[in-house]
């Protein structure tokens, strides 16, 4: 538990960094008048600087803890003074005068925000996270670098989140790097608030918020070092953003909507589908009044931001969007990305679209852990066009995550790919439901029922996943047991921990690869095809120096590749797969290999 705090406190100290470097980057466009836009602006424009700083660090060989640790601290103190501003004649709240429903979305929210901490603090364990979302930036901190990493075609996506996680790295560990997605996630809520709250009052935002934040769909992803909750905080900042020019601000306000467009294309490439349909709703939204002068105020700062991704990629791959515009390096890596992708969602046909809602609503599970989405997002975000006074941005907002849907539907229908689009779809759905409640009794009922049944339903899940955290948080578990009950293969990577000497360079036949204590890389077709000969294999072996092997005792493929460098079988191992940590799901053990390679001639 003291280490938790400790973890806090230091994520405490990098928003306060964040804050900082933000004000500084933002001097030039002087106060809105809004304090509370001011400091998530800031916030938001300084982890997207300090991200970039660590881009250009690290292709300059200096990521060292030793040049990190003094600039956060600076960043920080400069972060003190700007809250401090921010905060200064702020009144509390008068929670006596708030209405009972109001009190206890306040105390659902706390509760969420804490549980989000709390879950945090405990070792990553979620599949991506110790394949590539934390293991690529341990990879670079090791290094010093930030170096191409060609067994692993996802490092080539923009990488704004994972250089987050690395500023953790560099700060203490991989716990402390999880915390940055976190902070941008409860960003992302904090966002969704103080918008609702200038457009339709307390009410709204309060449901809102707790819409966008309290479920257990959310509770996993800010918990899970995923980009996600990241692109949900800048879309959420660009969409504010926007709205505020459309109401009146300067033009200071169309600028940082596209910066938070570029910022969003900066974080993956399903993003970049975001940032485009924002930018297309910017379009529809300003073109009565277009100029040259306002497509440069938001077109600048989002290419601006975006471009460093694209730029690295056309110089080390020949292709901006590897391998999204010109294909992969080789058709067995196409292939194993493509089954991969194919394993979400129920189709790609006209029939599949028109269920698609249904389908998100009663057969969610294909769409990976759609399951765990409020239905209320999908249920009531329409019925925000029963409120007169909203029906105009409600309807242009619907387009926008229509659109969006329609991207996501034609690509890879992973749930998690949704949730840059929540920050609207809460809004939406809040004012739905208010606009529902108004309906007379049975709209009230409808909209109270409803909403305190999912609301409670998604309390119970929530509590059932964080509960497996419980244990070693409170230091009744050790983190080995507590990595063995949650991270697939973990049986085999306590073995090589266990055996292998500190030197030793590994080659993995699954992904989970964040905890290996040596050095290791996953065995993918990206790093060597399975029909690779003799000389190929050999030479992938130099390239990389590896000491040895671990593979599932199916893999013959891999077993004859070994054959062609002579390597021997040192032991064996059973491991399982964890279908499910909510649900306590453990899969079929599966027998593994380890091999040692010869040194190489």
């Amino acid at each position: 538990m003291a280490e938790c705090l400790v973890h806090v406190a230091l994520a405490g100290a990098t928003a306060l960094a964040w804050l900082g470097a933000g004000a500084a980057v933002l001097a030039p466009l002087g106060s809105s008048g809004d304090r509370a836009f001011d400091v998530l602006n800031r916030l938001g424009i300084g982890a997207v600087a300090f991200a970039l700083l660590t881009f250009a660090a690290g292709w300059l060989g200096m990521l060292h803890s030793a040049a990190y640790v003094p600039l956060l601290t600076a960043a920080a103190v400069c972060g003190v003074v700007v809250l401090a501003r921010s905060i200064r004649g702020t009144r509390l709240p008068r929670l006596r005068t708030w209405p009972v429903w109001q009190l206890a979305l306040a105390a659902l929210i706390v509760v969420y925000a804490v549980f989000e901490v709390f879950v945090t603090c405990a070792p990553i364990s979620s599949a991506d996270s110790l394949y590539y979302h934390a293991t690529v930036p341990e990879l670079f901190e090791r290094e010093g670098r930030i170096e191409e990493v060609p067994w692993m075609w996802q490092s080539n996506q923009p990488f704004t989140v994972e250089l987050l996680v690395l500023d953790g790295f560099l700060l203490w560990d991989s716990v402390q790097g999880a915390f940055a997605p976190l902070l941008l996630g409860l960003g992302g809520g904090a966002t969704v608030f103080v918008a609702a709250h200038r457009l339709a009052g307390r009410g709204v935002a309060l449901l809102a918020t707790a819409l966008f934040l309290c479920q257990p769909f959310a509770l996993w992803l800010l918990t899970s070092t995923f980009v996600e909750p990241a692109a949900a905080f800048t879309v959420a900042l660009a969409v504010a953003n926007l709205v505020r020019y459309v109401r009146g601000a300067g033009t200071e306000a169309l600028v940082l909507a596209g910066a938070f467009t570029g910022a969003t294309a900066g974080m993956k490439y399903i993003a970049a589908g975001a940032a485009a349909v924002l930018a297309f709703g910017a379009l529809v939204v300003l073109w009565r009044r277009l100029s040259p002068r306002l497509v440069a105020a938001f077109g600048v700062p989002a290419l601006a931001v975006a471009l460093p991704w694209y730029v690295k990629n056309a110089i080390l791959k020949g292709d901006p969007g590897y391998p999204i515009l010109f294909g992969f390096d080789n058709e067995e890596e196409r292939a194993a990305a493509w089954e991969t992708f194919d394993n979400f969602g129920q189709g790609h046909s006209p029939l599949d679209l028109l269920l698609l809602l249904p389908r998100l609503l009663a057969d969610a599970e294909l769409f990976n852990r759609a399951e765990y989405i409020t239905p209320l997002l999908i249920l009531f975000a329409p019925v925000a066009l029963l409120d007169s006074r909203a029906r105009r941005f409600a309807g242009i907002a619907l387009a926008c995550v229509a659109a969006y849907l329609l991207v996501w539907f034609s690509s890879v229908q992973d749930a998690r790919y949704l949730f840059p689009a929540m920050p609207v779809l809460a809004v939406l759905a809040a004012v739905g439901i208010l606009a529902m409640a108004r309906q007379g009794k049975l709209g009230c009922a409808l909209a109270i029922v409803g909403s305190a049944s999912a609301f409670a339903v998604g309390g119970v899940v929530s509590v059932a996943y964080a509960s497996r955290f419980v244990p070693y948080l409170v230091g009744r578990q050790s983190e080995a047991t507590f990595l063995r009950e949650n991270v697939s293969y973990n049986e085999s990577v306590a073995w090589l921990n266990a055996n292998l000497p500190p030197e030793s360079v590994v080659v993995v036949d699954h992904a989970f690869l964040l905890h290996i204590e040596p050095d290791a890389l996953t065995w993918t077709s990206d790093a060597l095809r399975t029909t690779a000969g003799p000389a190929e294999t050999r030479e992938f072996v130099r390239r990389y120096g590896v000491t040895h092997a671990i593979i599932f005792e199916s893999s013959t493929y891999r077993e004859r590749q070994l054959s062609y460098v002579d390597a021997r079988r040192i032991g064996r191992l059973l491991a399982r797969p964890i279908s499910s940590r909510t649900r306590h799901e453990v899969g079929a053990p599966r027998r593994m290999e380890v091999y040692k390679l010869p040194r190489s001639r």
